[in-house]
Order: C-alpha cells, then sequence, then structure tokens
C-alpha cells in the first residue's frame, strides 16, 4: 500500500504552491525543536572545552565545525558564547565554517543577488552568521559557497576561493583544509 502512495504524494508536492510546503515543514520543525528542548537540560558553556578534549581535538587542530543553534538547545550565555568558547579553546589553531550566502539553487541565487563579502549573511545558521561577524574573522569571496575562518591559517584557507571553477576543488577552503589534516565538526546536527 505504501509504494502506490508514493506518486501520489510525489504529484501533490508538485501541484501544491511551496508557501504551503513551507508552512508545514516549518509546523513540523517547530514541533522537533520543542520536543528536544522539552527532553534535554540546558548546556554550561564551560563543557564546550571538556567536550572537545574528550573528543581528542587538540586547540591547535584546523576544524571546520557544522552546526545547528536551534537543535542544540539552550546555552548557557546564548549563541555568542559559544563562537567565543570554539574561538578561545582554538586559538592557536583555526576554525572554519561556512558561510554559504545562498538556499536553494545556485542560478537562481546569482541570477537575483549581489554578493558582498564584507555584508552578505550567511544562510547556515545563526552560529555562522555571529562567526563571520566575529572580530579577526576572515572570508573567502566565493559568491555562493563562501567560508569563514579564524585562526593561524585562516587567510591561507580563504584566499583565491573567487578563481576555482567549482566551490569544492582542491585548491578551494575545503581542499586546503584536507591538505592540513582539518577535522569536521558537528555542532547540533546530525549527518
Amino acid at each position: 500500500m505504501k509504494k502506490t502512495l508514493i506518486p501520489i504524494i510525489i504529484i501533490l508536492r508538485k501541484i501544491t504552491p511551496r508557501y504551503i510546503l513551507d508552512f508545514f515543514r516549518f509546523k513540523r520543525r517547530v514541533k522537533k525543536l520543542y520536543e528536544i528542548r522539552k527532553s534535554t537540560k540546558p548546556i554550561q558553556i564551560s563543557n564546550f572545552s571538556d567536550i572537545f578534549q574528550r573528543l581528542d581535538i587538540s586547540p591547535d587542530s584546523n576544524i571546520f565545525i557544522h552546526s545547528g543553534s536551534d537543535w542544540l538547545g539552550e546555552v548557557e550565555g546564548g549563541v555568542l558564547s559559544v563562537v567565543k568558547s570554539i574561538a578561545t579553546y582554538f586559538e592557536s589553531g583555526t576554525v572554519v565554517m561556512p558561510s554559504f550566502a545562498m538556499e536553494g539553487m545556485t542560478g537562481e541565487y546569482l541570477d537575483e543577488n549581489i554578493f558582498s563579502v564584507n555584508k552578505t549573511a550567511s544562510k547556515m545558521g545563526l552560529i555562522t552568521e555571529i562567526f563571520r561577524r566575529y572580530p579577526k574573522v576572515e572570508r573567502s569571496f566565493h559568491p555562493t559557497h563562501s567560508v569563514c575562518a579564524l585562526g593561524a591559517n585562516s587567510k591561507y584557507i580563504t584566499s583565491s576561493h573567487e578563481k576555482c571553477i567549482y566551490p569544492f576543488e582542491e585548491s578551494s577552503p575545503f581542499g586546503k583544509l584536507a591538505k592540513l589534516k582539518g577535522k569536521i565538526l558537528l555542532i547540533g546536527v546530525g549527518l
């Protein structure tokens, strides 16, 4: 019975206006967030460095962080304290976060928007946007897949991204991070 419903669901998604689909996605997300926040206790900001140490991530690491403040739950001091804690712990290393300027299709975004390395907001979540605005953070000059970096290798990682034919190629920040044997850390998000 389930297999016969799949084509009907696909057709319904195609004919339903986007704003209605977005509304139901939003409602589902709010319900999930409520359940997460109800079942978790607040995170103490002092626990972040303990967590990094338990994960065997040294303070001089080159680390790429994907994050989701909504899914993280309540944190002592709010999201800014998360960014400060990360910057402090990795003071002798390099922190990199995505600061992609777009949601949806790349072509549509480029047709309708102008990218400003200093002003265009990150669409990758609140933590990444606060990190983008944090003192001494460098941002790569790529109109759709920019990254922000702070620390020892930030200039190297963010430089020349605009010259890449593809945003994830070997000479991109992602390739450079791989050459530096960087690590990926997920905070408040899953695979």
